[in-house]
């Protein structure tokens, strides 16, 4: 019971546990026997979520468990565990593309979806390496620099699905690589005058 130390339940979500003690939904038992005997004998379907060593409520139970670590239960038995490990890949994208001042929106095995500005991006997994060197490569000359400065702006396209067999796309996208980074730029000086 020591490692169980939280729940998914919307109402109870972030709750200290005397706090989720005092606004349990259902009635209370009337005393610490007639509690105990509940839990002795309620049919037990009790769900739990185990991530990195600790328990979390996933469903059935809130009562149950609530009503045990306040009586001092140091086990109780449950119907089921589900058990869940942190995706080191993901993790190591999503600080990747944060690194880059990117936002992901969001993402699945197959594709991930950022936030560059204007420009919503999406791009496949297995693609994600390339595009992250593409980006680092864009660089921002004097030329470049002058262009953005005084010429007329080109018109941006807010989606863009990144292809990186298809040089002309990858030259688009390399452009809007490098109108995001001067913005950012411009951002920064800005802020700091």
């Amino acid at each position: 019971m020591d490692d169980v130390v939280g729940t998914h339940h919307i109402d109870y979500k972030g709750k200290k546990w005397i706090e989720m003690f005092g606004c349990l939904k259902h009635g209370h038992q009337k005393s610490a026997e007639i509690a105990k005997k509940w839990l002795s004998t309620v049919t037990n379907t009790i769900s739990l979520n185990k991530y990195n060593g600790k328990y979390y409520i996933g469903g059935d139970g809130n009562h149950r468990v609530c009503y045990a670590k306040f009586l001092g239960y140091k086990k109780l038995k449950v119907r089921s565990v589900s058990f869940y490990e942190l995706d080191e890949k993901h993790t190591t994208y999503r600080n990747q593309l944060l690194n880059l001042t990117l936002e992901v929106n969001s993402w699945s095995d197959d594709r991930y979806d950022v936030q560059m500005g204007e420009v919503e991006l999406f791009i496949r997994t297995e693609e994600l390496n390339q595009f992250i060197e593409l980006f680092n490569n864009s660089n921002i000359g004097l030329v470049v620099r002058l262009k953005f400065k005084y010429l007329k702006k080109e018109k941006i396209d807010k989606l863009f699905w990144y292809f990186p067999t298809r040089e002309k796309e990858v030259k688009k996208l390399s452009k809007l690589i490098v109108a995001y980074k001067m913005s950012m730029k411009n951002k920064i000086t800005s802020s700091n005058q």
